[in-house]
């Protein structure tokens, strides 16, 4: 049932695709065609830079706006030597995504790992972000894990979608290409002053934004108003404006408020008639966003020519604090009182107040160089140096009650997010007196990436645009720094039982009167100052054992090197060669007591071809080889060495990092068919694609003995193998011209992803999917466009995927729609709207997946916005 209704969306698009191709194709009139940037004129050869012809042929024509964009990416898709994806600045503009990995969700087989309510990581065909490759204008860019983690999944959540000029995904890989991607290649690209025929070009833009899950916090907590600001300015100077300069600037800020519950699965196999949850935990969290940051470029072209150095700096830092209300029980405490109902005779209600300041930061400088030497040869070089840096400051508070029957409850489990009655005393619950301090922490995180790259290729005769045969061939190095330190304060058992028999709930609490959508009573707030000031009161003193366990550094050197073979005729392109990567790897944690040293070698061969069938009909297919090293914190040796008096099992274990850990390495399967028409304003596509993984990495346990005694060894192995395959529909039109003239800049773009996956362990257990990959991924767009005005509504799927092997996130659909006016030649007015369907976002867990783990509402967003464009 969840899946009927986009496959009804997708049925009806290609219902309407045969019949378009079926129409003999017009050149429909798109209106006004004044606004120059969002016009791009077509020839009949729509020759690009490479030389290479492009699939717009016919008679002059003129396209506007979400059509100038769609045959841009069209254009851009079929030029190619590998199956790949784009999306363009403006197309990326249309709709209302706050960043880099929001946008990418939009192209077929990508899917946005998300945080909250905006997307961090992307997951291309089923493979999680640790095993994609991240470039910033092909430059590598750091990362600093999940929250600070030991990951190589690359944050781009600061990256504002506003500041590129386009997002490229490749999806299969030609040896000149970094051989550390087994799901996809992201490259973000910036605009060039070389992009436009005008020597200026400027766009400025304003935009204010309400928010529905807003201001639901303390209201000592004062709301900002959510607005934010961008501009986009380049310019060409010199005597044959042979010079450029490339200016983007971002400020923002805006809430991220939300009401949550969790209630972490339910009691199984306990009672007859019903499952009821293990706790109701409702959470309620204010936060302001702040983003902000540019990146520039200065470029050089002529004669072939082309030179540019730039960087970029962006930050996102969050105030973000977190107020629960957790009432816990256990099952004995519950009698079943009828189908999915039980009451609680003894409950527990816990405070909790967490802090989380986050500051994510990233920069970086680059150079580009390249030149057509003669009529053949063709070099470029490149060199940057990248950081990454988080900060989590998280100061925690615990009060708690005993268990008590006045705050026992009813409990209705009959709903998929189960319910409960008021307290039956609810003053119980709202006297300070009858909570004590269970709880402090206090800790400071901080994560940091350095990345140098540098490579360098020379070519014969092997552009898109020459034929016969021809060679490629370069060298690339890549080194990169992570450092993990975490500081972590706590009290003694002793000292923490005098500071809590001294401290008193009442003076930390607020006056606020907020009753969450998960809890029928008041809620309870703390005070953030009150807190704060309390926290700066004590002297913490640092808790060694916690502070340096999680602690690591990690250092790794890759040397790469790759020759490849073209051969181009008018209707073939075929790719082949190898690529060779040398990594060294040095890591130390604990400072450097458990330091270890590895490398790996490893050759990645591939042959990609394309081959036109006929006219605008175009066969690809592909094989190609590549590897997934592991994470920094997994080969670090950090050590903990819990006895057994300590444990559940009662057995001695040993959690510690692996350094014989290998990468990954994965064998790529491909093949596309894909067929453009209506003058480049149509496309059918179909691709078919396979990953074997030899050598997944799982965290695993196994026993052994150690000094005579017997013990558990919990560490990451190669314990695994795994598959995904998969099948990308992909169907585009940007015009109807068989529809009456009024309805001819209707248009209409979707795409689907069906994914299969399957984990073998060394037990020979399996498991029917790999983590982090969905059944299925779905997006649709309906547009229509005229010279001064377009509409566009868009959907997004993303079916349920494991978060871990007991956890799944659900299903989720996200509505979006926007309207743009042009008020004058440069002056546009937009208004967007985004999950309009105000849909949750919930985590699954139980035997069968089917207990609630915890729902979040994240709530409506509208934003207003005026453009000038020059």
């Amino acid at each position: 049932m969840r899946k009927q209704h986009f496959y009804r969306i997708l049925g009806g698009s290609l219902i309407a695709m045969a019949w378009t191709m079926a129409v003999p194709a017009q050149a429909a009139d798109n209106g006004d065609s004044e606004n120059a940037e969002d016009n791009i004129e077509q020839n009949e050869t729509a020759e690009d830079a490479s030389g290479e012809e492009g699939i717009i042929q016919g008679e002059t024509i003129v396209v506007t706006g979400t059509r100038a964009r769609g045959r841009e990416e069209l254009n851009k898709k079929v030029e190619r030597d590998v199956v790949s994806d784009s999306l363009s600045q403006d197309e990326i503009a249309a709709v209302p995504d706050f960043n880099v990995a929001d946008a990418l969700r939009r192209i077929p087989g990508v899917a946005a790992e998300f945080d909250e309510d905006e997307g961090r990581f992307v997951n291309v065909r089923g493979i999680d972000a640790n095993l994609n490759y991240v470039t910033f204008d092909g430059i590598g860019v750091p990362s600093s894990g999940s929250f600070g983690g030991g990951g190589r999944n690359v944050n781009i959540e600061f990256f504002p979608s506003t500041a590129v000029k386009r997002l490229d995904v490749y999806k299969t890989f030609t040896p000149d290409m970094d051989g550390s991607s087994i799901g996809g290649y992201v490259d973000v690209v910036t605009r060039s002053a070389f992009d436009s025929d005008d020597p200026t070009f400027l766009v400025a833009r304003v935009t204010g934004s309400y928010f529905t899950a807003n201001d639901i916090a303390e209201d000592s907590d004062e709301q900002e108003q959510a607005f934010r600001l961008e501009s986009t300015f380049s310019q060409r100077f010199g005597a044959e404006d042979e010079f450029g300069i490339v200016l983007t600037g971002l400020y923002g800020q805006r809430p991220r408020e939300q009401d949550r519950l969790f209630t972490v699965g339910g009691i199984e196999n306990r009672f007859d008639n019903v499952t009821p949850p293990t706790r109701f935990d409702s959470s309620l969290t204010s936060n302001n966003q702040e983003r902000y940051g540019g990146n520039g470029k200065f470029e050089y072209s002529k004669n072939d020519v082309y030179a540019s150095v730039g960087g970029y700096f962006y930050r996102q830092q969050e105030n973000e604090v977190r107020y629960r209300n957790n009432l816990r029980f256990s099952a004995n405490d519950l009698i079943e009182t009828g189908p999915d109902q039980a009451q609680l005779a003894n409950g527990r209600m816990e405070l909790n107040f967490d802090d989380f300041p986050i500051r994510t930061q990233g920069f970086g400088v680059q150079g580009h160089f390249e030149a057509l030497i003669g009529d053949r040869v063709n070099f470029d070089a490149d060199i940057g140096w990248a950081e990454q840096n988080f900060d989590h400051d998280t100061p925690a508070l615990v009060f708690r009650t005993p268990f008590v029957p006045e705050l026992g409850v009813d409990i209705d489990a009959s709903t998929t997010v189960p319910t409960r009655s008021t307290f039956n005393d609810p003053s119980y619950f709202r006297d300070p007196e009858n909570y004590a301090l269970s709880f402090i922490r206090q800790r400071d995180l901080n994560t940091d990436e350095q990345v140098l790259n540098a490579l360098m290729n020379i070519g014969y005769n092997n552009l898109a645009g020459d034929r016969g045969f021809g060679f490629k061939t370069g060298i690339a190095y890549r080194n990169l720094e992570r450092v993990r330190d975490n500081e972590e304060f706590r009290f003694s058992a002793d000292e923490f039982n005098e500071l809590s028999a001294n401290t008193s709930l009442a003076p930390l609490l607020a006056n606020d009167n907020f009753t969450s959508d998960y809890s029928p009573d008041a809620f309870l707030f703390y005070d953030g100052q009150a807190v704060n000031a309390f926290f700066d009161s004590l002297n913490i003193p640092r808790d060694d054992r916690r502070s340096t366990t999680p602690d690591f550094n990690y250092e790794e050197d890759i040397i790469g090197a790759y020759g490849m073979v073209t051969y181009r005729t008018d209707n073939l392109d075929i790719i082949a060669g190898v690529r060779y990567e040398h990594t060294d790897f040095r890591a130390g944690a604990q400072a450097e007591v458990q330091a270890v040293s590895g490398s790996f070698d490893n050759f990645l061969p591939s042959i990609n071809v394309k081959w036109e069938l006929a006219n605008n009909l175009f066969l690809r297919g592909a094989y190609s080889r590549t590897l997934g090293r592991p994470n920094p914190n997994d080969l670090a040796v950090t050590t903990i060495d819990t006895p057994a008096e300590e444990t559940d099992e009662g057995i001695r274990r040993i959690r510690r990092g692996n350094p014989d850990l290998q990468p990954r390495i994965s064998d790529n399967f491909d093949l596309s068919l894909e067929y453009y028409f209506n003058n480049g304003e149509g496309l059918l596509s179909a691709a078919i694609f396979r990953k074997e993984i030899d050598g997944d990495i799982f965290f695993t346990e196994t026993e052994g003995e150690l000094d005579g005694e017997p013990v558990i060894f919990a560490q990451n192995t190669n314990a695994s193998n795994s598959m995904v395959q998969g099948l990308e529909l992909q169907a585009y039109v940007g015009t109807m011209p068989f529809l009456p003239p009024v309805l001819q800049g209707l248009g209409f773009s979707g795409n689907v992803t069906f994914l299969d996956g399957e984990t073998t362990f060394l037990d020979g257990t399996t498991l029917d999917r790999r983590i982090r990959q969905a059944d299925l991924i779905a997006n649709a767009s309906l547009f229509y466009n005229t010279g001064d005005f377009e509409a566009r509504v868009v959907y997004n799927y993303t079916d349920d995927f494991l978060i871990r092997a007991n956890r799944t996130d659900d299903g989720f659909e996200q509505i979006d729609a926007s309207l743009r006016y042009y008020i004058t030649d440069n002056f546009l007015v937009s208004l967007e709207g985004r999950n309009l369907t105000n849909s949750r976002r919930r985590q699954w867990t139980g035997e069968n997946f089917d207990l609630l783990f915890g729902e979040t509402i994240i709530g409506r967003q509208f934003h207003l916005g005026l453009t000038f464009r020059y």
